[in-house]
């Protein structure tokens, strides 16, 4: 516990400073900006407070953790300046202002993790430049603006979270370039127009959220081929039209490829007057794993169903549903 010493500022020789998951308190020392042998600084997971300094953009780091302190402040712009910076990770504090353009100097990173924040203003568009990026995590904060499309040239990408923003603008259909991509989460923003078909083609992605939005128009029936899909959310938007019987596929998939009937596989659609669905019942007693929401589903033969996952009239596999059918 207590404070970290400035002296450690003098040890010019030190490679490594990993002082993480202690109660450390107090700000962190400018003086650790003095040792230039230093390429790893891992101060996380204590109660840190105070700015980043902005010293720190002197050191030859490759890995920087400060995530899971109570930081403030902004992220220094003389962060772009750790050109051999290959992990940044400051989820997890209070920083607030923007996100520094500079960060798009950082040619070798691979891990940009500024999640959990109080940022505001727009995606620098030249976080594009990053083309070893694998993960970026932006989530929950209150960025806004559009979602660059110069994201769509970060090819080794698996990992891209923009969820619970206030970004608006359409979905860029240059993030179908993101083949290696695993995970899109754009949930919880002010998202409108629709959905991009080119997005059928990220066949590694297992996961993707779009729900809680404003996007309007069809479903693409690209999505069918999403076929490593465990979590689709498109939930909570303004789409229209009928739900592409490629996604009955996708379910009817999952049940045959795992052993648990169920799989732990959500695929969740907006279910309103709207939208029909011609195949939700081809995967009867399944469909509640298909489409989770409590808003109705008008079927084609004029009923409405309603399906929550609580209660005990149908009973799966041990997985209790309350399904309610009224007829209108």
């Amino acid at each position: 516990s207590g404070a970290i010493p400035s002296e450690l500022g003098l040890l010019v020789e030190l490679d490594k400073l990993e002082l993480y998951s202690n109660s450390l308190s107090g700000a962190v020392p400018s003086e650790l900006g003095l040792l230039g042998a230093l390429n790893t600084l891992s101060l996380n997971n204590n109660k840190l407070r105070g700015a980043i300094p902005s010293e720190l953009g002197l050191l030859e780091l490759d890995t920087l953790s400060l995530h899971r302190n109570e930081l403030s402040g902004t992220i220094p712009s003389e962060l772009g300046l750790l050109l051999k910076l290959d992990k940044l990770f400051v989820h997890r504090n209070k920083l607030s202002g923007t996100i520094p353009s500079e960060l798009g100097l950082l040619l070798k990173l691979d891990t940009l993790m500024v999640d959990w924040n109080r940022l505001s203003g727009g995606i620098p568009s030249e976080l594009g430049l990053l083309i070893e990026l694998e993960t970026v995590a932006l989530s929950f904060n209150s960025l806004e603006g559009l979602i660059p499309s110069e994201l769509g040239l970060l090819e080794e990408l698996d990992f891209l979270s923009l969820l619970v923003n206030r970004l608006s603008g359409t979905i860029p259909s240059e993030l179908g370039l993101l083949v290696e991509l695993e995970t899109l989460s754009l949930g919880y923003n002010f998202l409108s127009g629709a959905i991009p078909s080119e997005l059928g083609l990220l066949v590694e992605l297992d996961i993707f959220k779009v729900s809680d939005n404003s996007l309007s128009g069809a479903i693409p029936s690209e999505l069918g081929l999403l076929v490593e899909i465990d979590t689709l959310y498109l939930n909570d938007n303004l789409l229209s039209g009928s739900v592409p019987s490629g996604i009955c596929e996708l379910r009817r998939t999952r049940i045959t490829d795992t052993e648990d009937d169920f799989g732990g596989d959500y695929i969740s659609i907006d279910l309103n007057n709207i939208l029909s669905c011609d195949c939700c019942f081809d995967l009867w007693p399944f469909p509640p794993e298909i489409l989770i929401s409590t808003r109705p589903l008008m079927c084609t033969d004029g009923t409405t169903l309603l399906q929550v996952a609580v209660g005990t009239d149908h009973n799966p596999e041990g997985v209790e549903w309350d399904v309610i059918v009224e007829v209108s």
